[in-house]
């Protein structure tokens, strides 16, 4: 017997993911100077100021395997472009 539900691979599994990106402590203490502590504290909070619920899973956690094979094509056709942007195509 087949999972019905796999975990999302978007957020693998916690539900939520980043509004802003990855970020650079260098660059986060040079900006937020004394505050940057509280910056880097509720950056990584999981559901903290900073996240949102996953587009994928919206919040669920898990997926059906259709969707995780529906993602990973929408993820190569996203690469795809991205390096023809790059060529300048």
């Amino acid at each position: 017997m087949t999972n019905k539900y796999e975990v999302c691979p978007r957020c693998d599994g916690e539900g939520y993911v980043s509004k802003l990106g990855a970020f650079n402590r260098e660059w986060v203490e040079e900006e937020y100077g004394p505050d940057a502590e509280e910056f880097v504290t509720e950056y990584t909070k999981r559901g903290g100021a900073y996240d949102e619920f996953c587009p994928e899973c919206k919040g669920e956690r898990v997926v059906t395997p259709e969707r995780i094979e529906e993602y990973r094509e929408e993820l190569e056709y996203e690469a795809e472009r991205m390096a023809e942007i790059r060529a300048g195509c």
